[in-house]
């Protein structure tokens, strides 16, 4: 037997027993050490969550915040919008969901760290042991060149293990660090959510100081109990679809703290929308006693006034919204609706011009300019007017109402009864009725034309022109009797405008 035959066994082993030993210590510490680089990509990851949740909160706190202020700060007391919000987009709940998830991540990261550091102990455990063997195994069984590579493998593993204990002391240092540094930012949430209550409660970011001291002379000293009752029945108001609970609501925040101006205004909106114009007038008084510099509540009494008729009370009001420097299409809007009625067409024109340079997206103005065109027989402004206002909605059926009054008027009529159709498909109201009425009666259609026109007034008895519109059609049916009915009927609703 050849020495090389004889190396082949110690102490009664078998060499390939000796030899897979080494194979499963340097396998182990491998797979120890990729074992261990996985969770240290795992804990990378984790660590770029932990950024996007800082950047989240500097986005929250830099950003959504100075915009929802000054949302508060534009709206003067029209809160119900900015409330909801505000309740809904800055909430304590969003810094309790970013805080669980960073303490979620750090039980996880600990869990991770505290793995990381067994395995890599076990490497250690590994490599020491073939440190041990190596002379052993170099004695019996192993070749030259098979020992130097052995060491190589040692080596690097023991780099590895090097490598992987410094990045997780690098590691625990920036956990650290993002631990404090998300604090922080939940902190500054925090308060910037107070602030923002603050704001709130503020008036949205008008301060309602009574100029005139006599206003408060009969109003009781009043406790911060009745204050906080009287904003807590506010908020619940402002969440409230039936106006007639709203206005009770709100008629028991102002018993409670009656110098809340935008708890008049809000009241005031209600009522107005339920019709009840002289209470709803009385309370934007109120308001704007307790806030001279209230334009929302200007512009609001305006269109009240504008129900009552009281055409000249009312452009007083919007001009001195547009005073206040209360940079809103809607008040343009509505002062140019306001010269319309006064037959003041090129005042007119200049406040739609004015709408749509502050809302150049908003439909109405140009479907209200649109219209005035047509009066001022400048066609071509009106159809392109017409249609952007569709372009822009279309499903609004004002556009179509007036683009086919102006087919009508360039005798185009199938493309006018397309689009007084459309219109009236869209809101099956008076108004689109008897524009049908004429077209049908312009084309000869009087029967056809008669229906519509008996249509209009049956969805509005009270318009004196619908009658007015349905006589010439009588007429044209040859039933003059019925027809100076209706014209009687005009007069009797509109003495001034049927003499």
């Amino acid at each position: 037997m050849s020495n090389q035959d004889e190396k082949k066994y110690f102490w009664g082993i078998p060499y390939t027993a000796y030899a897979i030993t080494v194979l499963i210590l340097i396998i182990a510490i491998i797979l120890a050490v990729i074992f261990a680089f996985q969770i240290f990509r795992d804990n990378k990851q984790q660590q770029a969550q932990i950024d996007q949740i800082i950047i989240s909160l500097e986005e929250l706190t830099d950003s959504a915040v100075p915009v929802f202020a000054s949302e508060l700060n534009s709206q003067n007391g029209n809160q119900p919008e900015v409330l909801t919000t505000i309740s809904n987009e800055v909430n304590t709940d969003n810094t309790v969901t970013l805080a669980e998830a960073l303490s979620i991540m750090q039980a996880q990261y600990d869990t991770n760290s505290s793995n990381l550091s067994t395995i890599l102990t076990i490497a250690m455990a590994a490599i020491a042991l073939l440190n041990l063997a190596i002379p052993f195994l170099n004695y019996f069984f192993l070749q030259k060149d098979q020992v130097i590579k052995i060491n190589e493998a040692l080596n690097s593993a023991r780099e590895a293990v090097a490598s992987a204990e410094s990045q997780i002391k690098s590691m625990e240092a920036v956990q650290e660090e993002l631990s404090s540094d998300v604090n922080e930012k939940i902190n500054q949430m925090n308060q910037e959510i107070l602030r923002l209550d603050k704001a709130i409660d503020q008036s949205v970011g008008v301060t309602n100081k009574i100029v005139d001291p006599k206003n408060t002379r009969d109003i009781p000293s009043l406790s911060e109990d009745n204050i906080d009752k009287a904003r807590s029945i506010y908020l619940e108001a402002m969440l409230c679809d039936d106006n007639n609970k709203k206005v009770s609501l709100l008629s028991k925040a102002i018993e409670l703290d009656p110098k809340k101006a935008e708890y008049y205004f809000s009241c005031a909106y209600a009522r107005d929308e339920i019709e009840k114009y002289e209470e709803a007038l009385k309370d934007y008084n109120k308001a704007i006693e307790l806030n001279p510099e209230y334009s929302a509540a200007y512009v609001n009494r305006g269109l009240v006034y504008v129900d009552l008729e009281k055409y000249e009370e009312a452009m007083k009001d919007y001009n001195k919204a547009i005073e206040l420097k209360l940079e809103d299409s809607k008040v343009y809007f509505n002062r140019g609706v306001l010269y319309e009625k006064l037959e003041k067409y090129e005042e007119a024109i200049k406040d739609y011009n004015k709408a749509i340079e502050l809302n150049p997206e908003g439909p109405e103005a140009y479907v209200n300019r649109g219209g005035l065109y047509i009066n001022l027989e400048k066609y071509e402004d009106s159809i392109q007017d017409c249609n952007k206002a569709i372009e822009l909605d279309p499903k609004d059926p004002n556009a179509y109402n007036n683009r086919g009054y102006l087919y009508f008027k360039l005798k185009q009529y199938n493309e006018a009864v397309r689009d007084i159709d459309k219109a009236i498909e869209l809101d099956p109201n008076a108004t689109f009725y008897s524009s049908r009425g004429e077209l049908l009666h312009a084309r000869g259609n009087y029967n056809e034309a008669l229906v519509a026109h008996d249509k209009a007034i049956e969805l509005d008895p009270n318009y004196a022109e619908h009658y007015i519109h349905r006589a010439d059609t009588l007429e044209a049916l040859g039933r003059n009797d019925d027809a100076k009915a209706d014209r009687d009927k005009a007069k009797a609703l509109d003495p001034k405008k049927y003499k």
